[in-house]
C-alpha cells in the first residue's frame, strides 16, 4: 500500500517498513509547529502566585461575582456555598441519627468518635478540630462526662495536662457510630460509582492541601477506603 501527497514521494507502509535513521531530519511542518509553540512560550509572562491571584483568568476559576453588587452572586454556582451546604445537610442527618438510636448529638457523638480513633486526646485537641473556642469545648466535655461518656485524666508525664478517656459507656457508644456515619453517606452518595466517589475525596484533598493547614496534613496522602 502506498500514500501519496502534492509534494511528498510515495512512501511504502508495511510490516518491513523502518525509520532511515533515529536522527533523520524532521518534517516542516513539525518545525514550524515548534517554532510557533517556542514564539508563543517566549511571549507568555511567568507570573508569580501573588500575580495570579489578581489575574483575569485566576477570577474566571473563582465563584467570585465579577461585580460588588450582592444581587450579583449566585448561591447554586458557589463552590463555598456548596461546600457548606453538603456538610450541614451531612451533619443534620448524622443528629438525627445519634439522636433517635444514641440520645446524643451530632457533634458530642463526633467527639467521642475522635477519642475512640485516637485522633483527640485532649480540650485542645478538639478546639483545633472543631475549630471552636475552648468554652465551648468546656462544655461539650462537661456534658459528655455527665453521661458517663468519658472523663477527665490527668497526665502522668505532665500534670499540667489533662486527657480526655472514654469510659467502657462510652467505648461502647463509640462501637456504634461508625454504622451511622456510613448508613448517612451512603444515602448521600447515592448514584454515585467508586470510581466518582475516589475522585472526589482527591479533589477534597487538593482543597485541603491548598488551605496549607499542617493540621490536616495526615489526610493529604490517604489511600482512599470503602466505607467513610
Amino acid at each position: 500500500m502506498t500514500l501519496s501527497g502534492n509534494r511528498t514521494q510515495p512512501v511504502t507502509v508495511g510490516a518491513s517498513a523502518r525509520p532511515e535513521s533515529a536522527t533523520a531530519t524532521k518534517p516542516p511542518i513539525v518545525k514550524h509547529f515548534q517554532k510557533r509553540f517556542l514564539q508563543r512560550l517566549k511571549r507568555t509572562p511567568i507570573m508569580l502566585p501573588s500575580q495570579l491571584l489578581h489575574s483575569h483568568r485566576y477570577l474566571q476559576m473563582s465563584d467570585a461575582p465579577k461585580s460588588t453588587a450582592i444581587g450579583d452572586y449566585v448561591l447554586a454556582e458557589s463552590v463555598g456555598y456548596l461546600i457548606g451546604r453538603v456538610r450541614s445537610t451531612m451533619w443534620n442527618m448524622v443528629t438525627q441519627h445519634t439522636s433517635s438510636e444514641l440520645n446524643i448529638t451530632g457533634t458530642q457523638a463526633s467527639i467521642v468518635f475522635m477519642l475512640a480513633v485516637g485522633k483527640c486526646a485532649t480540650a485542645a485537641d478538639i478546639a483545633r478540630e472543631y475549630g471552636i473556642d475552648a468554652s465551648a469545648v468546656t462544655r461539650l466535655i462537661d456534658r459528655l462526662e455527665k453521661r458517663s461518656l468519658l472523663s477527665r485524666v490527668r497526665s502522668e508525664e505532665d500534670r499540667r495536662v489533662v486527657r480526655l478517656a472514654l469510659t467502657d459507656e462510652g467505648q461502647a457508644t463509640a462501637e456504634k457510630i461508625p454504622a451511622i456515619f456510613a448508613r448517612v453517606l451512603d444515602h448521600l452518595l447515592t448514584g454515585f460509582t467508586p470510581e466518582e466517589v475516589g475522585f472526589l475525596k482527591s479533589m477534597l484533598r487538593r482543597i485541603l492541601a491548598n488551605s496549607c493547614d499542617p493540621s490536616v496534613a495526615s489526610l493529604l496522602n490517604c489511600n482512599d477506603k470503602p466505607g467513610t
